[in-house]
């Protein structure tokens, strides 16, 4: 298909990739970018259902979105239903989720390229925030329990950049590693991102975020391995040994670190978990009828799930949720893995993906369902 929708140039990189970026810094509302993204993302869906005809995929979206209206009104007209929801009382996020998807289909390596260079120079000023023991320039909207600096444990002396909360901050940093890998840089290039990227990891200290990255880096060498010379091979194992030798002198000091200096730090999660597994186990078939369930468990704190898999089955009820995530699992291929399963791993402890649009929705969508169709047609790269 011919790219009619949009004038593809360099200004329309930029705008789409500042789209995407935006809503993650401080001082934007995100509705602004939201919408915008929405509405993009349906008149291509709608353009390229008049020219290409409709997909498997596309009839599962639409079958799915009607279902979703559908139960999303029957819950608006039970005045029993009091649970706690989302800003959005207008329309089942599930709209945003297919126009989120239907956007990331205007993605190429040149809006990439935008993204990754926003999530470098938002590093660079995290560095400079670090070494000035500045945690933020621009006040953000939650600020650490501790003030930066009072303790020695690098969890509570993380850097804002530009973000709103540190764990975007280190979400973004983690997808730096997925678009490098993605990206055509050469290996110097990318080795040098790479260094930026794990030192961005370490003064932004999401231990989820640090997980994902490892485990991405892990699956890269691992399935790349068997392609390199003898030489780098030797290296690649020599370098291997160093880390976990460092790992392993240094276990106690870096458990200390990593859990807060207690036996077992879960964030709240204790208290969450627990929670939207009974509720969800008590709304196994609609949910919380296709709109976001969030709940007040300390005064005047919300919490969502901090994992998507429980959100979305708590939105969405055990069953619907079932049947979404087996759509988007059956789309993972050999081309996508590598970059797919880091962010489902990071989205076991973090609300990451299926927040309907959202930055990280946006690269996993483009990821997921259209690495095949490019690297194949070679129609929205270079």
């Amino acid at each position: 298909m011919k790219r009619s929708f949009l004038i593809m140039n360099k200004i329309t990189y930029l705008f789409l990739a500042f789209l995407i970026y935006s809503p993650t810094l401080v001082l934007i509302p995100q509705f602004i970018p939201y919408i915008l993204i929405s509405m993009i993302g349906l008149l291509f869906w709608l353009k390229t259902l008049k020219i290409n005809g409709f997909t498997k995929n596309d009839v599962f979206l639409i079958i799915f979105f009607i279902v979703s209206l559908i139960i999303y009104f029957i819950g608006k007209s039970d005045t029993s239903v009091n649970y706690l929801k989302s800003d959005n009382d207008y329309i089942p996020y599930t709209f945003f989720i297919i126009t989120s998807i239907s956007f990331s289909r205007l993605l190429n390596s040149n809006v990439l390229r935008y993204v990754l260079f926003f999530v470098l120079f938002e590093t660079l000023i995290g560095f400079i925030q670090y070494i000035t023991k500045t945690p933020y320039f621009i006040k953000p909207l939650s600020l650490g329990e501790n003030s930066f600096g009072d303790s020695e444990l690098m969890y509570y002396n993380k850097v804002y950049g530009l973000s709103s909360v540190t764990s975007i901050f280190a979400l973004k940093i983690f997808s730096g590693f997925l678009l490098t890998f993605y990206l055509d840089f050469n290996q110097k290039i990318k080795n040098l991102i790479y260094f930026l990227l794990c030192f961005g990891l370490l003064f932004t200290f999401n231990r989820t975020s640090i997980i994902a990255s490892f485990l991405f880096l892990l699956i890269v060498q691992l399935n790349e391995f068997t392609k390199h010379t003898s030489k780098r091979k030797i290296g690649l194992v020599f370098l291997s040994v160093i880390f976990f030798s460092f790992i392993f002198i240094y276990s106690e000091n870096i458990i200390n670190q990593f859990f807060r200096g207690k036996q077992v730090d879960m964030s709240g999660r204790d208290l969450v978990f627990p929670y939207y597994i009974n509720f969800i186990s008590e709304n196994l078939i609609f949910g919380n009828f296709f709109t976001k369930h969030w709940i007040e468990l300390l005064p005047g704190k919300i919490f969502h799930a901090h994992n998507s898999y429980l959100q979305t089955f708590a939105n969405m009820g055990f069953v619907f949720g079932f049947v979404f995530f087996v759509f988007l699992f059956k789309n993972i291929n050999k081309l996508n893995f590598i970059y797919v399963l880091p962010i489902l791993v990071y989205s076991l402890f973090q609300y990451g993906i299926l927040w309907g649009v959202s930055y990280i929705d946006i690269i996993f969508f483009y990821l997921l369902f259209n690495l095949d169709f490019v690297k194949k047609n070679k129609l929205y790269s270079n």
